[in-house]
This record gives structure tokens, C-alpha cells and sequence, in this order.
């Protein structure tokens, strides 16, 4: 079985490196991308099977990624990692289907976060 192809797109390079280093020790296959430009390239190159976001990116934020990653595939799982905590709009995430973790996240947390994200993908496959 191929080990699960995550895309993470974070436009602060420590978090992508650390995020990069935790979801690889976790056993993922992980390619990281500085911008929703970037982003969108890569996805339209290759298959992932969850994509983790920022939300506050310059250019095109977390909520613009998920609008032009939902035309291209429907039903990809999306984790949403955010810094901001009032000013999420819950009722679209929700209504989204966007997990959403607050940074800073753990090991343990981002675990059972991939693990509940990958086994509703695989329920409703």
C-alpha cells in the first residue's frame, strides 16, 4: 500500500519545515508549497490524498486554496492549521467540510487529526 501523499501549504518557512519533519516522521508522504499558487501547481501535477493549509497567507489566503482546490477535486479532505481563534468563521468551516486545528498544533494532535480525516475520506469512499 503507497504511504498517504499530503500537500502543506504554509507561507512561513520554519512551520513548513517542522511540519514537513512531523508529518514525515508520522509515515506521510509529504510535499509542502510556499503560496496557494504554488499550491494549485502542485495539486494539478499530482494526487494527494489531504492538503493542510494556513488560513493567513499573503496572496491568496487558506479560504481562496480550499474555493479553487474544491473545483479541481471535490472531495479532498482539508486541514485547515490557523494562529487566529475569535475570527474564524465556524460556520464555514463547517459548512466547508474544513477541519480546522489551531497552531500551535502537536504530534499527538496532528496524529489524531490525519487519522480522523483519513478514515471519514474512507468511510464515505
Amino acid at each position: 500500500m503507497n504511504p498517504v501523499r499530503l500537500l502543506v501549504v504554509d507561507d512561513e518557512a520554519p512551520v513548513r519545515r517542522m511540519l514537513l519533519d512531523v508529518f514525515r516522521v508520522l509515515g506521510y508522504d509529504v510535499v509542502a508549497a510556499a503560496s496557494g499558487d504554488e499550491a494549485l501547481r502542485l495539486f494539478a501535477e499530482t494526487d494527494y490524498d489531504v492538503v493542510v493549509t494556513d488560513l493567513l497567507m499573503p496572496g491568496m489566503n487558506g479560504w481562496e486554496v480550499i474555493e479553487r482546490l474544491r473545483q479541481i477535486a471535490p472531495r479532498v479532505p482539508v486541514v485547515m492549521l490557523t494562529g487566529s481563534g475569535p475570527d474564524i468563521d465556524l460556520e464555514r468551516v463547517r459548512r466547508e467540510g474544513v477541519t480546522l486545528v489551531h497552531k500551535p498544533a502537536t504530534l499527538p494532535g496532528l496524529r489524531a487529526v490525519l487519522h480522523a480525516v483519513l478514515a471519514a475520506r474512507d468511510a464515505d469512499r
